[in-house]
């Protein structure tokens, strides 16, 4: 269902390959035991006052389908990041390393190699 809901296909996991759903399935098990024996605590939030403090130049990268509830997260720490820059991923979905990794490296290298310039 997690998967379905971020790339918003309902059979998402089932179109992976079986190595992913492996790995998507243990990081699950993990991530379950580590809740379940931990006091419930509430998470603790993070708004634009603690975006700003980022003095680092911030790359947000979407797919080009990524879903709207997302893109209006990163509108919002578009507005609150310095120096933060957005890159669409054309085609893809939230899940664009996977499905286009070639072009989501390029994209992040191309960030990574600009001159620095903190805000």
């Amino acid at each position: 269902m997690l998967a379905g809901g971020i790339v918003g296909k309902t059979d998402a996991f089932d179109q992976m390959p079986p190595h992913r759903q492996s790995q998507i399935l243990e990081n699950m098990q993990v991530e379950m035991k580590a809740q379940l024996s931990s006091p419930q605590k509430p998470e603790p939030s993070f708004g634009c006052e603690d975006a700003r403090r980022v003095k680092l130049p911030t790359l947000l990268v979407e797919g080009e389908r990524t879903l709207p509830l997302i893109v209006s997260m990163d509108d919002a720490l578009l507005g609150c990041l310095p120096g933060s820059k957005r890159q669409i991923l054309p085609g893809a979905t939230h899940a664009l390393q996977l499905e286009n990794p070639g072009k989501f490296n390029e994209i992040l290298l191309s960030f990574l190699s600009r001159p620095r310039h903190t805000p």
